[in-house]
Parts: C-alpha cells; sequence; structure tokens
C-alpha cells in the first residue's frame, strides 16, 4: 500500500533526429460502364504533397532549422554540416548553401511586400507629423 510519492523533475534534451518522410500515394483502378456491356478503366492517384524546393531531399522542418540556425544563431553552414555529420547524415556545405539561397529566393516576394507596407506606413507616419506641427 502506497501513502504518498515523491516527484522530482529534471530539464532534459533529446539530441536531433532525423528521419525520411515517407509519403505513400496509392494508385486505383476504377472500371466504368460505359454503354451496355462496354467497360473502361480509369488510373486515379491522389496529388503529390507540394515540396518547398520542388527536387530537394530537405524536407521543410530541415530547411526550416538551416534557416534559423544561420539567421538567427549565427552558425555557419560549414558549422551546421560538421553538426549534421555528427548526427551520422552527410550534407555537403554547397547543398545547405544552396537550399539557404533557394529558400531566400522562395521568400524574396514576402520580403518586398514588407518593404512596401513599411513605406507606406513610413509615408503616413510622415503625414501625420507634418500635419501636427505647429508652424508659427
Amino acid at each position: 500500500m502506497a501513502i504518498g510519492r515523491d516527484v522530482s523533475e529534471r530539464l532534459m534534451l533529446e539530441p536531433s533526429k532525423f528521419w525520411v518522410e515517407r509519403i505513400v500515394r496509392p494508385i486505383y483502378k476504377i472500371m466504368v460502364k460505359e454503354k451496355e456491356d462496354a467497360l473502361s478503366s480509369n488510373i486515379i492517384q491522389a496529388s503529390p504533397v507540394p515540396a518547398i524546393l520542388p527536387g530537394c531531399m530537405a524536407g521543410g522542418s530541415l530547411l526550416s532549422q538551416i534557416i534559423a540556425d544561420k539567421f538567427l544563431y549565427h552558425i555557419s553552414e560549414y558549422r551546421q554540416a560538421v553538426r549534421f555529420k555528427a548526427l551520422d547524415v552527410e550534407i555537403t556545405t554547397s547543398s545547405i548553401n544552396r537550399w539557404v539561397h533557394a529558400v531566400a529566393d522562395k521568400l524574396y516576394p514576402l520580403y518586398i511586400a514588407q518593404m512596401e507596407a513599411f513605406s507606406t506606413i513610413a509615408a503616413l507616419i510622415r503625414i501625420h507629423l507634418i500635419s501636427h506641427l505647429d508652424i508659427n
């Protein structure tokens, strides 16, 4: 018979893990009756999940980790490649660099939209300040 319990907690860290995400899309053959005795078949399959970088082996979680490590934590692409190799995944520095540039190209329209919004807001602030200046 238990009369109580003592609980202790420790903050732990699980090292980064790599895994291969496998998406299986079944192919179906559907028999369709066209006329009285005539049958035809249609082959259908679900559309593939769109990739962030088509033809790239890196998934979204890996790309976002690389970008965050590079720009938020200032970890160079070389050091990221060394860290990945320590986890038994060999990714060349040139691949990481290519992915960083490809993601930057994908994000460029967002950058342009933010800059346009910023210049619009800045113009409104200038108009507001000028209209409230006491010119005597």
